[in-house]
């Protein structure tokens, strides 16, 4: 568990998530599921936070963060590695922040406590993300915490009847 000081001056705890928050992160992706057209999901697509696959991983193969203020769930993170020997070095992370938090630094420290857990671990050495190629914003923060852009999906996303491109991202973990 981390603590920090958010710009507003109200305490973030930064925590990993248990079996036990999946209720409150499914309530608490319904809520975001509207603030952002970022988003890979629209409301209403997101109803509960489980693992539907029958195949069992062969060893944990993930890590989810949750940002909780006044002990409000205001942001999450989840990180997926790859489901087989040879891409399990690298896996790729998804971001949400409550609209009402951002600006903050959640985002920034959300990242900041993933990169920490990757460099401690000995078998992960690259972390992915796909963004869209219009969220400047998030392109923004991705760069300054040492992301490069590898690569452009075209037609990844599609919203409101448009197609946008991903910019994939990756930072290797020496």
């Amino acid at each position: 568990m981390n603590t920090y000081m958010l710009k507003n001056g109200e305490t973030l705890i930064i925590r990993r998530g248990t079996v036990e928050d999946a209720v409150r992160l499914s309530h608490y992706i319904s809520r975001v599921a509207g603030q952002s057209d970022f988003l890979t999901f629209e409301p209403g697509e997101v109803t509960g936070i489980n693992n539907t696959s029958n195949e069992k991983p062969h060893k944990a193969s993930g890590l989810v963060l949750l940002a909780v203020v006044n002990g409000r769930l205001v942001g999450n993170l989840n990180f997926m590695r790859g489901a087989r020997s040879k891409i399990w070095h690298a896996g790729e992370f998804g971001i949400t922040v409550d609209k009402l938090y951002w600006g903050q630094g959640i985002g920034r420290q959300l990242i900041a406590c993933l990169l920490e857990w990757a460099h401690k671990q000995k078998n992960i050495r690259k972390v992915n993300l796909k963004v869209r190629s219009d969220n400047e914003r998030a392109i923004i923060l991705y760069k300054r915490m040492g992301f490069k852009e590898e690569g452009l999906l075209r037609r990844e996303f599609y919203s409101n009847e448009i197609f946008y491109d991903a910019l994939c991202m990756g930072l290797c973990i020496d």
